[in-house]
């Protein structure tokens, strides 16, 4: 798993990144929990992908808050392994 963040969101504060082993894309939502700071990745489609590269923004629906939105289902969850890169970095 190689996650690269592509763009961020800094009003809806999420990103959208690519998981560069496979390709899929992805969107990252933070949530804290301690100092470190974490993300859950949900898996999006290429369009949504697309369209979250050209304009963060227009993904806002997708991300309330903390919770996802989207058809997509929870890709990888950096507290549930270990601190890495995530939203907040």
């Amino acid at each position: 798993m190689q996650i690269e963040i592509m763009a961020f969101n800094p009003v809806g504060f999420f990103e959208i990144a690519i998981d560069r082993s496979n390709g899929r894309p992805l969107i990252g939502i933070p949530f804290d929990v301690g100092p470190a700071g974490h993300c859950n990745y949900y898996v999006i489609s290429d369009v949504e992908y697309r369209q979250g590269l050209a304009d963060p923004r227009s993904l806002d629906h997708l991300v309330s808050g903390q919770d996802f939105r989207g058809s997509g289902r929870l890709y990888h969850s950096t507290w549930a392994h270990h601190p890495s890169k995530s939203c907040t970095s």
